[in-house]
C-alpha cells in the first residue's frame, strides 16, 4: 500500500495520583483538561488544538491489572490518514511482519478504534483510527473546554452568514461535506440592503462569506480561510494533515482564489452585466478567462481533481464559479475533463445541498 501520512496522535501516562497530575499539567505545563472521569480514574488534556495531547490513566501500582501496574509510560497512539481502510491495511502489516497484536478496542459505538502492539524494547504502540463524527463530537468538547463556552443542545456550533453568490457558496458546500452543525443567516448585497444584527461584528471586511464559531467564539470572513479553518475544525481529508499532500491543496487553493475565481467575478460583471459598455476591459477578461480555463483542463485531464487523487478544499472553491460558467461567456461542453469533473462534484448530496443554503430550490446546472 501507499505509505499514509501519520502523526503522533496521543501519549498516554499512568499516574499514582489523579488530581496531583491534572494540577502538574495544567499549573505547570499549561495543559487545558478537557475531559476529567474520575469514576473512571482517567483524565484527557489537551494544548489547545486536538481533544486529547495527552491521556492520564490512574493506576494503582500493587493492584490486579498486570499489564498496566507499572508506573509512568503506557502507550503512544499513532493515527494514520485515510479512514478505517487504512487501519486495516496496516493490521495486515503486523501480521505479515509477525508483530503480535495484542488487543484490538473499540469505543463509543465502534467510532475510534485501537489497534495495540509493542516494538521491540517491548514499548506500547497503538494505531488509531476516529470516525468523522467522533472527530466532529471530541473537538467541539476541547474546544468548549479551552474558551470555556457552552452551546444549548440542539443550538448549531456554526453561524453562517452569506448570500448565495459563487463566493459564498464556497462556505455552505464545505459545512456539509464536514458534517458541522450551522444556521443561515442571508446577507442581501447591495446598496442600502440591510445587514443581519451583529454581521459587522462577524465579518472584518464586510464581505460574505463570513462565520461565528459558538464553540470558540472565533469569527472569519474570507472564503479561503474560511474554508482552510472549517478542514481542520474536523481534520478532514479535505486537507491533509502536512507534507507535500498539502502544499499541493494549497498551491490550488490560492490558484483559485487569486486567479480563477476573480477572473470569473469580472467576466460575469463585463460580459454578463455590463455587455458593450467596456469593450476594452471585455478583451482582457475573456483572455483572462481563457488562460484560467485551459490550466483547469490541462489539469483535470491527468488527474480527477485539482490537487491529485482526492477531493479537497481547492476543488470546493472552484465549483460555485464552474456551476456560473454560462455567464463567463464559457460552456463546459468545450472543456471534456472540466466537465466530467463538475459532474461527479454535481452529483455528491453534500455540493447539492450546500448549493441551496436558503432553501429555495437551488441546484447545480446540469454540466
Amino acid at each position: 500500500m501507499t505509505e499514509p501520512f501519520k502523526r503522533i496522535d496521543h501519549v498516554v501516562f499512568n499516574v499514582r495520583d489523579l488530581d496531583a497530575a491534572i494540577r502538574f499539567y495544567t499549573e505547570v505545563v499549561g495543559m487545558t483538561v478537557t475531559l476529567h472521569a474520575p469514576e473512571r480514574r482517567r483524565a484527557f488534556l489537551s494544548f489547545g488544538e486536538r481533544f486529547a495531547d495527552l491521556r492520564l490513566f490512574e493506576h494503582d501500582p500493587d493492584g490486579p491489572d498486570a499489564d498496566r501496574r507499572w508506573h509512568g509510560f503506557n502507550h503512544v497512539a499513532f493515527m494514520p490518514e485515510g479512514g478505517r481502510s487504512v487501519l486495516e491495511a496496516l493490521h495486515r502489516r503486523l501480521q505479515d511482519r509477525g508483530v503480535p497484536v495484542e488487543t484490538i478496542e473499540s469505543f463509543a459505538e465502534g467510532r475510534h478504534v485501537g489497534l495495540y502492539f509493542r516494538d521491540p524494547d517491548n514499548n506500547r504502540l497503538e494505531f488509531y483510527h476516529e470516525d468523522p463524527s467522533w472527530i466532529r463530537e471530541s473537538r467541539s468538547r476541547m474546544a468548549q473546554a479551552v474558551s470555556g463556552r457552552t452551546r444549548e443542545e440542539g443550538e448549531p456550533r456554526i453561524e453562517l452568514y452569506l448570500w448565495p453568490t459563487a463566493n459564498g457558496l464556497k462556505a455552505s458546500i464545505m459545512l456539509e461535506l464536514t458534517g458541522l452543525s450551522y444556521r443561515v443567516h442571508p446577507v442581501p448585497l447591495g446598496p442600502g440592503a440591510a445587514r443581519p444584527d451583529g454581521f459587522a461584528d462577524i465579518s472584518a471586511t464586510g464581505r460574505i462569506p463570513a462565520i461565528l464559531d459558538r464553540d470558540t467564539d472565533i469569527r472569519l470572513c474570507e472564503s479561503g480561510a474560511i474554508l482552510i479553518y472549517l478542514a481542520e475544525c474536523v481534520s478532514s481529508p479535505l486537507l491533509p494533515l502536512n507534507g507535500r499532500r498539502r502544499a499541493e491543496v494549497l498551491q490550488w487553493l490560492m490558484a483559485v482564489s487569486s486567479t480563477f475565481n476573480p477572473a470569473m467575478t469580472e467576466a460575469r460583471f463585463y460580459l454578463d452585466q455590463n455587455p458593450g459598455r467596456a469593450p476594452l476591459a471585455e478583451e482582457r477578461v475573456k483572455g483572462q478567462v481563457a488562460r484560467a480555463w485551459r490550466t483547469i483542463e490541462a489539469v483535470l485531464s491527468r488527474r480527477p481533481h485539482l490537487a491529485g487523487e482526492d477531493l479537497s478544499i481547492a476543488d470546493v472553491a472552484l465549483f460555485p464559479y464552474l456551476a456560473r460558467a454560462a455567464s463567463h461567456g464559457v460552456r463546459l461542453g468545450d472543456w471534456p475533463a472540466t466537465r466530467a469533473w463538475y459532474g461527479r462534484l454535481a452529483a455528491q448530496p453534500a455540493f447539492r445541498k450546500g448549493f441551496d443554503p436558503l432553501g429555495r430550490g437551488e441546484v447545480p446546472p446540469d454540466p
